[in-house]
Parts: C-alpha cells; sequence; structure tokens
C-alpha cells in the first residue's frame, strides 16, 4: 500500500507542478526554468510518456480492438462507452501535453538560442513531438497543434485532424532537413532512451511516423500517394534494429508498468486481468497462427494455482462485454506481460506491411509479386521479433504458417487488402493507440458490439477531459464516442 501511495503522490506531484492556473491548458509556468539541458528533458519525456502509453492506453483500450477481455472493469470499461472514466482521459491529455510536448518545445528554444543553434536537438525535438501530436490525435481527432505550448495562446484553437496529419508530415520533413549527422555536431546522446544519439535512427523514425500519418491521410486524399511513395524511398525503419522501442528492464523501479500491475497485486502472474478474447482468438486459431502461443497462455487454472489445464489447448476466451476470465480460459500471456517488455513506438513490420498495402493501393508501384513479398516479409518480421526472447516461435513453424497463406496475386484486390490489414491487427496486439488506429482505419478484422454497451457501435474516440472544457472555451463539444474519426472512410 506505501507502494502505491507513493506513486500516486508522484502522480500527483508531477501533475500539478506543470502549469500554473490552468492546469491542462499548455501554459507556461513563469516560475519554471526557461532554458534546460536536453539530455536531461528526455527522459523525462520519454518515461512519463510511456508509462503512460502502456497502462494508461495499451492497458485499458486494447479490448475496445477486442485483443483481450479484461476481467475487471477498471481495465475495459471504456470499450462499453463508460463516460465516468475521466481519471484515463484527463491524465493522457496532461501527460502528453503538459509534460511531453511542454519539454520538447522547452527544450527545442533552448537548442535554437545557441549561437550556433543546436540543429539535431531541434529535430530530435520535432520528430518526439510528431510522434505525440500523433497519438493525441488518434485518441480525441481534434485538438490544439497550431496554437499550442505558446504563451501568447493561452486557449489554444483546436486543429482539425486533417491538419494536424498534414502538420506531422511538415515537422517531419522540417526535422529531417535540419540533421547534422557530422560526428561532432551537438546531439541529444546520453537522454536518448531510443537510439542513443544515433541520427540516422532518428531519420528512420521520423519517416516512420510520416507514413502512418500519410496513410491516415490517403483515406481521404489520394493525392498524397507521392509522398507515400517518396517516404517509402527514404530511409525508413525496416529492420529490428533499427526500431524505435522504449526499453524497460527486470529490475525495481525500471519494470514495464503492465506488469508491474501483476507484480503489486497478483505475485507476477496474470490471474485473467487480461483475457483472452473470442473474437482475437478465433482469428489466430482460425488461421493456425504461431504467435497463439506467444501472445497467450494456454488454457490455465487461474490464480491462485495457475496450473496449465493442457498443453496446446487454447480458450475459450470471453465474449466481449463479459469481463470473464473463468477458470479453463487462455489468458494475456507472460511473454507480453512481462518485466522488461519495451513500449514499441514503431515497428519494422508494420512499415513494411504498409508498403505491401500501398502497392496493392495503387499508391507506390510494383506488381502483385512485390506486395506479396513484402507482405511476407512484414509477417516474418513480426515473428522474428521475438527470437531470442520468451514467446520465440520455431523457424519451421514460421516457414509453414508462410506456406498456409496465398499468394497476393491470387486474391482479388480488396481480399489483398483485408490480409495484408489483417496481420496489421495482429501485429499491433497490446498496442493499443496502434491497433485501435488501423482498426478504425481498415476495418478489418470484423468487431462485434460489446455487451453492455453505451452506445451502439465500436468506440472510435476519447472525450474532451472535463478540466480542458472548463479551463479553455475552444474546446469542441463531444461527438459520440462511437462517431467516426475525420480519416475513417
Amino acid at each position: 500500500m506505501k507502494k502505491i501511495l507513493a506513486i500516486l503522490f508522484l502522480g500527483v506531484f508531477v501533475f500539478l507542478s506543470t502549469g500554473c492556473d490552468d492546469q491542462l491548458d499548455i501554459n507556461d509556468d513563469p516560475l519554471a526554468a526557461t532554458q534546460v539541458d536536453p539530455n536531461l528533458l528526455f527522459p523525462e519525456v520519454f518515461v512519463n510518456f510511456s508509462n503512460n502509453r502502456t497502462i494508461e492506453v495499451s492497458g485499458r483500450i486494447g479490448n475496445i480492438v477486442q485483443y483481450y477481455e479484461p476481467s475487471l472493469g477498471v481495465f475495459g470499461t471504456m470499450a462499453l462507452g463508460d463516460l465516468g472514466n475521466t481519471f484515463l482521459v484527463g491524465n493522457v491529455w496532461a501527460n502528453y501535453y503538459s509534460t511531453g510536448l511542454k519539454n520538447l518545445v522547452l527544450a527545442e528554444n533552448t537548442a535554437a538560442e545557441q549561437d550556433p543553434a543546436n540543429v539535431n536537438v531541434i529535430a530530435q525535438s520535432k520528430i518526439l513531438q510528431a510522434f505525440i501530436y500523433y497519438n493525441i490525435t488518434c485518441l480525441w481527432e481534434d485538438a490544439p497543434f497550431s496554437q499550442a505550448i505558446d504563451l501568447e495562446f493561452p486557449e489554444p484553437v483546436f486543429d482539425s485532424q486533417e491538419d494536424i496529419l498534414r502538420g506531422i508530415v511538415a515537422m517531419v520533413d522540417e526535422a529531417s532537413a535540419l540533421l547534422d549527422k557530422n560526428p561532432d555536431a551537438f546531439r541529444v546522446d546520453t537522454g536518448d532512451m531510443l537510439f542513443g544519439g544515433d541520427l540516422d535512427k532518428w531519420e528512420m523514425f521520423g519517416n516512420a511516423i510520416k507514413l502512418k500519418a500519410l496513410m491516415l491521410l490517403a483515406n481521404k486524399d489520394a493525392s498524397v500517394a507521392g509522398q507515400i511513395a517518396s517516404t517509402l524511398q527514404s530511409p525508413i525503419i525496416r529492420t529490428l534494429a533499427d526500431e524505435a522501442e522504449f526499453k524497460y528492464f527486470d529490475a525495481p523501479g525500471n519494470f514495464n508498468p503492465l506488469w508491474n500491475t501483476l507484480n503489486l497485486f497478483s505475485n507476477g502472474i496474470n490471474p485473467g486481468y487480461w483475457g483472452g478474447s473470442t473474437t482475437f482468438l478465433d482469428i489466430m486459431q482460425g488461421t493456425n497462427d504461431p504467435r497463439l502461443s506467444t501472445y497467450y497462455d494456454e488454457a490455465r487454472n487461474l490464480a491462485p494455482t495457475d496450473t496449465l489445464i493442457g498443453t496446446g489447448e487454447f480458450g475459450p476466451g470471453g465474449v466481449p462485454g463479459s469481463f470473464n476470465a473463468a477458470p479453463g480460459n487462455s489468458v494475456v500471456s507472460l511473454n507480453i506481460l512481462r518485466p522488461d517488455f519495451p513500449d514499441r513506438y514503431l515497428t519494422a513490420a508494420e512499415v513494411v506491411l504498409m508498403e505491401a498495402e500501398a502497392i496493392v493501393s495503387g499508391y507506390v508501384s510494383g506488381d502483385l509479386a512485390a506486395a506479396d513479398a513484402a507482405y511476407r516479409e512484414g509477417i516474418m518480421l513480426s515473428m522474428n521479433y521475438y527470437d531470442g526472447k520468451p514467446g520465440e516461435i520455431a523457424q519451421e513453424d514460421k516457414d509453414a504458417y508462410l506456406a498456409s497463406l496465398p499468394a497476393l496475386g491470387t486474391l482479388s484486390t480488396e481480399d489483398a487488402l483485408e490480409a495484408i490489414h489483417l496481420q496489421l491487427y495482429v501485429h499491433n496486439f497490446f498496442r493499443g493507440v496502434e491497433g485501435w488506429t488501423q482498426w478504425r482505419r481498415t476495418k478489418v478484422p470484423d468487431l462485434v458490439v460489446p455487451l453492455g454497451s453505451q452506445v451502439s457501435d465500436i468506440l472510435r474516440r476519447f472525450f474532451y477531459p472535463p478540466d480542458e472544457k472548463g479551463a479553455n472555451p475552444n474546446t469542441p463539444a463531444d461527438l459520440p464516442l462511437d462517431a467516426p474519426m475525420w480519416f475513417e472512410n
């Protein structure tokens, strides 16, 4: 209990220390430092942003896209359209703006005031801002962007999702043009918890963010096809070694927050807090996907015994909205819910699978053989990620699975896209924002409205935090939580 109270106190302290009068309204504190070493600022951004993404976002909203079925309502009421979950939306909003973007703009402004300007710090700050803004618009749609983190605009306007996505593309382009890869050029290095100051990897990360934004824009504006093609020809994440992920460690104080929930409340096992979902289990079992054993534990007796019922036997899962994880159900595996599992910002598999999609969609030149090669490479990258880690998949199982999949050239364009989109869905397991965003973009697979839902369709958005509504009169009225976002078809 002391540990829990300490964590809560720390969270309250960080929240209260990030603003003055309007806590969620992105104003600068006149008493705060105006120049700080970026190697000190970046770790605070990474730690708070990733802790928030894992436990608050992935741990709570993954059941919206039916990756899991939580046995406790606290982990899943958002999926039912629960308007009372103000802690979740308020905490995420405040963290992304007040702790994340505010510190990055401080780092950027400090770097710009140097003589000469520290262009790499500016570029790194902009790329990470672009990623945070991408997360924000994927959760809320319209949000402060052009006037955010600016003293001149204490009540910033809410920019449209289209403008935010186009702004993200422009922000990455500006950052890429600034990068100075001279080995002696200053950059964030000791505070760079993604790449240790490797500017080649920062460039690839930026282009991968840009690709994701462009693929959302392409749903509404096919004219961005040329930008998609040029982005895929630029340095971009294509290998596991180049992925952007925030690392956690199997050491007290550095645990992945998802696993730490199990550590604090269930002695490190998953007693059904995150159980199997019939939607996802049916897909995995129906295609004999070898990632099933990586993502889920076999059928178990749940806590306190936590023993296997049958080796190689999975399921059943809980029906969405049932919050059911009974003895004998499969549960999310400790391969995923482990102390050192990273927050995977951007992966090689999603980039290569989106390339396959871009070829089939005609955004990028190439025939169906090229699309099929990218499709299979993306799937293999998704499976290879676990090599040498818990949940490793045997090579013969990987090969057999790929051999079982029909070549994209034998499918219609619609079916080929559906096959690619299904693989994106499977790959994004327990990556809350990514899985939810890809489903809204593609509508693959078919999801069912959860039992007891307060809305008539699958959730599409967060509501705006009440504190933000009270502080900023420019905050839009909330749309229905199942109203599609701008980028959806």
